[in-house]
């Protein structure tokens, strides 16, 4: 995977100006696009450039292989199209778009990626009556509603059952946390993690650092982490931070144990700690090696077309086109209500992540998740 570093330069110089420009455009007016009774058309607020680039993209590469897969039969007789509009990971773009989008009746749903931009969009998607599907959101505190849906495994539903599973697999009794306070997703794990952690009498919170997105130095972070001794340090973040983390940690002399979330299921960790991550702990809805059918063939395909083992964010991207779709199938019509009705009824759908039930729920029912040490070798072991 491209790391964090090269795509956060995507928006270098011009990141502010692209965001202005942006804003203005979306300002103005536009005749919707016209009518094609041959597709059916998407709207995307994604994060293709910025500091969090690597969830869209991600994202959007898993998106490609499903439409290609789907488009081959098609749906009602139509082709998918995506409709591609990059908000940079800001909340104000996100919410133009989503506006520009919910504007022209022949857009039936819209896709997004952030928990911080669905947290903004949410409200919109019901007032204005246009379902809503979020490929990457996990945080809490997001007011979720019959009109939105989210395909990532929340952070409510994986963090307890983490901090259960090294509790009683690796007698964990004293945490320590090292988060990234400028990315929601990293903030609602590490605040829910606090509050799980200090509910448990048996559990000790030893202290919470902080960082910021593209920090590349954490001694002064982690020298007051080694300082206070501790069975698990719990990072959150994205790759580029966590693995240099990882490292930095190992360099120092911290041996404790490495826990977290979505950011310890991404390839490009790995290559970034340099061998410190042996002996992680995660949650994985996702896996590579899972011998599913639908797994081997979408490992396949993106390892074709990438040169690289699939991330998380691609699966989960797959996975939200295969929703949408049958949600669609089902519904039988191009109808925003229809849709939204279908999409709540959704029930067992098979994808890389498990099988999905929503049955009236903003989030899966049926997560199919379990917990993983990461080996010498730079694989999952199941714990």
């Amino acid at each position: 995977m491209t790391s964090n570093a090269f795509r956060r330069s995507l928006a270098g110089t011009f990141g502010v100006a692209l965001i202005l420009t942006a804003l203005l455009t979306l300002l103005v007016p536009s005749p919707a696009a016209p009518q094609d009774d041959k597709t059916i058309r998407i709207g995307t607020t994604f994060i293709l450039t910025g500091k969090w680039a690597v969830y869209g993209l991600d994202n959007k590469a898993g998106m490609e292989i499903a439409l290609d897969e789907i488009n081959k039969e098609g749906v009602l007789g139509k082709k998918l199209q995506i409709l591609w509009e990059d908000s940079a990971g800001d909340k104000t773009v996100g919410v133009a778009l989503f506006r520009k989008f919910a504007a022209d009746p022949g857009i039936p749903l819209i896709m997004q990626v952030s928990t911080a931009e669905l947290g903004a969009q949410a409200p919109l998607a019901k007032s204005l009556g246009v379902p809503v599907i979020s490929t990457g959101s996990v945080g809490a505190g997001v007011p979720l509603n019959e009109w939105t849906y989210r395909v990532n495994l929340p952070v409510s539903t994986a963090v307890p059952i983490l901090i259960q599973g090294v509790k009683e697999k690796k007698d964990v009794k004293r945490f320590a946390v090292i988060y990234d306070m400028a990315n929601e997703y990293p903030s609602s794990e590490a605040k829910l993690v606090e509050k799980l952690v200090n509910e448990d009498k048996a559990l000790q919170l030893v202290a919470i650092e902080r960082f910021k997105t593209g920090d590349r130095d954490f001694s002064a972070q982690l020298t007051k982490l080694r300082n206070l001794p501790h069975d698990a340090l719990w990072i959150s973040g994205t790759s580029d931070e966590v693995g240099l983390i990882m490292r930095q940690a190992r360099e120092i002399g911290i041996k404790s144990l490495f826990v977290g979330g979505t950011s310890l299921v991404d390839p490009a960790t790995f290559n970034i700690a340099r061998g410190a991550m042996a002996g992680a702990i995660l949650s994985l809805q996702f896996s590579p090696s899972d011998p599913r059918p639908i797994v081997k063939r979408f490992v396949a395909e993106y390892e074709k077309r990438h040169k690289k083992s699939p991330p998380l964010y691609a699966a989960l991207g797959y996975d939200g086109v295969l929703i949408v779709a049958d949600a669609i199938k089902r519904a039988g019509k191009v109808d925003r209500a229809a849709i939204r009705q279908a999409l709540s009824a959704t029930r067992g759908l098979e994808g890389l992540g498990g099988r999905y039930t929503y049955q009236g729920q903003p989030d899966n029912q049926t997560p199919g998740f379990r917990l993983y040490e990461v080996t010498e070798k730079n694989e999952y072991r199941p714990l």
